[in-house]
This record gives C-alpha cells, sequence and structure tokens, in this order.
C-alpha cells in the first residue's frame, strides 16, 4: 500500500459521517505514519483528484432529484407510471431515512467527505515539498470546493454541522471535535463560505495550466460565480451585482448564441464549473439512464424526474422559444425512438414498453454498459449569472439597468427584447425575471432552490408570484415551512449525540 492511498484511506475514514463500521477505525491508531511535511506533488494531486470523485457521487443522482422532484417543473408520477421510490419527494412525505435524505446518503455524507478531504489539503499542503504556484492553486481548489459543498448544505439541511479542521490524529479528543459538532447557525456556516471563496479567489489562476480544465476545476471566474450565487441567496444585491460582473467580463467564458448546442455539457465556452464524467476514466454518471426513454436509455423503467405535462403545455413555449422547440425524430439503432424538443423529448413507448410522454433531453448520451455516461452535470453557467446580475441590479435600482442581461437570455431563445415600455417597475421586472430563471434553467437541478428562496424573500417584502410554500400548500394541503429543508439524515443523529433534528421531523 503506498503513502498516497494510505492517506487518503485514514482521511476518508475520519469523518462526521462515518458509517458503523469505520467509528471502530476511529477509536484506533492511525493506520499511517505518514507525515504532511514528507509530501510531494503527486500526493496533492491525488488528493486533489478525491475531493472531486465524492462530487460526482452526489450530482450524479441526488442532487438533481432534490432540487427539482418537489418543485413544479417535474415530477416522478405521469399518468399510470410512477417511481414509488421518488414519489416521496413529489408529495412532500419525505422522512430521516427517505432515499437520498439517508438511504444511502448520497448528498450529505458525500458532501462531508469532500468537506474533510478539502479540510486534510488546506492543513497539510503548505508543508509539502511541491511548486509553489501549484501548491496555491490546488489550496485555492479546496476552499473553493469546501464552500461549494457548505452552499448546498446549508440549502438543503440549514443549520449544519460546520468543520474546518482536518482529522489528521488519532487522538479520541480530536476526534470528537472534529466529528461530532453541533449544528452551526445558518448565519455562521454562510460566514465561512464567504470566507473560504474570498481565500480562494486570491489562491486560484485566471486560467488553469491546462486551459481544458478551466471549467471543471475552479479559476477565479469560478469563485466570483459562486459568490454571485452566495450573495444573491443573502440578498446583498451590490455584492451580488459586483461579482456578477466580474465573470460577465471574463473572457474566459462566451454566451453561445445557439442554446440546443449547450447540450450535452461538456466544457463548453459558456460552462462556468461542472462536474466531469468520464466512464472510461472515472465513475460514469446515472443520469442519462435515469431521465431518458428506452430505447434511448439502457432498458425500461419509470424514469425520473421527468417534466410535468402543466410545465410543458402550459408554461414552456414549444412553438416559439427555442430552448423547447421541435428539433426533430431521434433515431436510436434505425428505431424511431422519440422526438426531441430541445429541452425535453416525447418518448414513443417501442415495443410496448411504457417510456412513453416527456423526459428531460439536456443529458442525451448513454453508454451502451448502462449507468456509467459520460454527460457532465452543470453546476454554474453564464446564463444564471446573467440573470443574477439582471436580478441584483432590478433590486438595487429598478428595471432600467437590468434589460440587457435578461434580453441576451430572451433573444437566444428566439423571443423579442422587452423594454421599459413592456416592464415599467421592479415587480413586473422580477415576475418576467423568475419566469426566465424557471425556462433557462429547468432540468438543471435548480428549481426547487430558487422557491425555497423565493418563499425567504416574501418575509423580506420580495414578492414572487409563486414559491415553495404555494408547492407544498398544492402537496399537503397546508403551507409547512418544515418542508423548506429536508430533515438531517437519521444514521447521522444515531451516530453524534449533539445533533439535533429540523423541526418537524
Amino acid at each position: 500500500m503506498n503513502l498516497s492511498f494510505k492517506y487518503m484511506l485514514y482521511t476518508a475514514c475520519c469523518l462526521s459521517v462515518a458509517a458503523a463500521g469505520c467509528n471502530k477505525i476511529l477509536d484506533q491508531k492511525p493506520i499511517t505514519s505518514f507525515l504532511p511535511q514528507d509530501g510531494n506533488a503527486d500526493i496533492a494531486e491525488a488528493n486533489n483528484t478525491a475531493v472531486y470523485a465524492n462530487l460526482r457521487t452526489q450530482w450524479g443522482e441526488g442532487m438533481l432529484n432534490l432540487g427539482e422532484l418537489p418543485g413544479d417543473n417535474c415530477t416522478a408520477t405521469v399518468g399510470s407510471v410512477t417511481n414509488d421510490a421518488e414519489t416521496f419527494l413529489d408529495n412532500f412525505t419525505w422522512n430521516p431515512t427517505s432515499k437520498y435524505i439517508d438511504n444511502g446518503n448520497l448528498v450529505y455524507q458525500s458532501g462531508y467527505k469532500a468537506i474533510n478531504a478539502a479540510n486534510s489539503i488546506i492543513a497539510s499542503l503548505p508543508l509539502y515539498k511541491m511548486d509553489t504556484v501549484r501548491r496555491t492553486q490546488i489550496m485555492g481548489e479546496a476552499y473553493f470546493l469546501r464552500a461549494l459543498e457548505y452552499f448546498y448544505l446549508v440549502r438543503l439541511f440549514g443549520a449544519v454541522p460546520l468543520y474546518t479542521n482536518a482529522v489528521l490524529s488519532g487522538d479520541p479528543a480530536t476526534i470528537k471535535n472534529n466529528t461530532q459538532a453541533k449544528r452551526a447557525p445558518v448565519d455562521s456556516v454562510y460566514l465561512q463560505i464567504l470566507s473560504d471563496l474570498s481565500a480562494a479567489e486570491t489562491m486560484v489562476g485566471e486560467t488553469q495550466g491546462n486551459t481544458s480544465l478551466n471549467h471543471v476545476r475552479p479559476i477565479k471566474g469560478t469563485v466570483n460565480a459562486l459568490q454571485a450565487k452566495v450573495y444573491l441567496y443573502l440578498r446583498d444585491y451590490a455584492k451580488a451585482k459586483d461579482a456578477a460582473l466580474k465573470v460577465i467580463n471574463n473572457s474566459a467564458y462566451t454566451f453561445n448564441a445557439n442554446f440546443d448546442a449547450l447540450w450535452p455539457a461538456e466544457s463548453k465556452g459558456e460552462s462556468i464549473f461542472e462536474i466531469r464524467y468520464d466512464e472510461t476514466k472515472e465513475t460514469g454518471n446515472f443520469i442519462s439512464d435515469e431521465v431518458l426513454p428506452f430505447p434511448l436509455a439502457t432498458y425500461s423503467f419509470p424514469k425520473y424526474p421527468r417534466p410535468t405535462a402543466d410545465f410543458i403545455e402550459n408554461v414552456a413555449d414549444t412553438v416559439n422559444d427555442l430552448r423547447f422547440k421541435y428539433r426533430g425524430p431521434i433515431v436510436k439503432n434505425g428505431v424511431y425512438a422519440a422526438d426531441s424538443y430541445t429541452s425535453f423529448c416525447i418518448g414513443k413507448g417501442i415495443g410496448g414498453n411504457p417510456d412513453k410522454g416527456y423526459f428531460i433531453y439536456k443529458w442525451r448520451n448513454v453508454n451502451n454498459g448502462g449507468f456509467a455516461d459520460p454527460d457532465n452535470n452543470g453546476v454554474l453557467r453564464l446564463a444564471d449569472i446573467k440573470l443574477i446580475y439582471a436580478e441584483a441590479e432590478n433590486e438595487l435600482n429598478g428595471p432600467a439597468g437590468a434589460f440587457q442581461q435578461l434580453n441576451d437570455i430572451r433573444t437566444r431563445a428566439g423571443l423579442l427584447p422587452v423594454t421599459i415600455a413592456d416592464i415599467p417597475d421592479r415587480q413586473s421586472f422580477r415576475d418576467e425575471l423568475d419566469r426566465q430563471r424557471r425556462l433557462e434553467l429547468a432540468f438543471e437541478g435548480e428549481r426547487w432552490f430558487d422557491l425555497v428562496r423565493y418563499a425567504h424573500d416574501a418575509k423580506a417584502g420580495i414578492g414572487h408570484t409563486i414559491s415553495a410554500l404555494d408547492i407544498i400548500q398544492q402537496g399537503r394541503g397546508t403551507r409547512d415551512e418544515n418542508y423548506l429543508l429536508y430533515p438531517i439524515p437519521q444514521s447521522e443523529i444515531n451516530s453524534n449525540p449533539n445533533l439535533k433534528q429540523n423541526p418537524g421531523f
């Protein structure tokens, strides 16, 4: 067993979310005598790669479903075809042991694994014998990735344990302090996120040494994009606008004139940060097989998430909007399998299988081996940042200075630009912006986060046409604010006596 593998194995086990079997390892002496000052560039690169592996686990299935299925764009039930394993997200009946929340623990546990791997890099890398420029870049990536993880965890679960120290010792007191913390207040988590992003911004370069990595590894534009998004959630519109403008003016990114050409995601010019999958080198992506109809996917089963009929038929414009316009038949192995409409497709139910109706079509490639697809998962892209700029400007100064970014989104979609004569005030601009976010980012794991944000905005006097509370009302018959958050996984409550569950669960 080489030193880098032993080091990664040790740090992987020493997590706040370790499985019960790993707790016994924590009670023992460290399995390696490796010291940070013995580190070198090869070990640093291996540890850096390990952080990204956890992101692939999260985004490969769990994040999309938690971010889409509770919302009004997607469903797990279409007519008589129901994926019973996912309907709890549709109808707001989730609990602390539900799939994606605890069963498999794809999001919470993988998030803390990535955080601990980042913590290990931040703690140890200053002592490594390696090129200082590369060391600084990897450190910056670790700060960014820790911030990204906490940003998702705090929005999904609310107050969460805040770990910034690596578990690098077998001392029981150290393990307890770094693996069994109480939940930190939401404000404290956001302060840590912003602090990490500030550190990352000073460390990462304007570009990666290998420019092909600019869209899958953090550079300054990546950090600025996440800063814009975080400040938007905090309603710090001035800082959100400033950070967004840095991204819009960054020559590393180009606004693609052809929306259809964005899919599948593969480090294209509009991409700011995406989770890379390569089935020949890394873990493949599950999503294509889960969302596409057979025979585009490996086999037929109740797919999820799927576009709701209401969204396609009453919200999307399949005649004029190029994001939803008919593209043509999809033929696989000589079989007319589906019709493509840019962001979605209509399955034909070939061979009598139940894969009929609307399906997501932003992931398009299925590896013939199944559930190991090469399509990347987008996390941040330029269109989102343009909409953030427009929203921040509107909230600060009204709509007059926000039309350019909004119209970039509209005109690419084949829609006419709008002016102050069409949208004369903050509220009407806000309504149009919300609509364009819903259409532009449909099926990308953003809708539920936006709806929850709108519910919190309402408490600050910022009105939106619809929020998560309206959707919860439809699903549960009551505007139960407890469902603005997911519960802490039960396995984490069981293993950490200092954790308290979210209200209502």
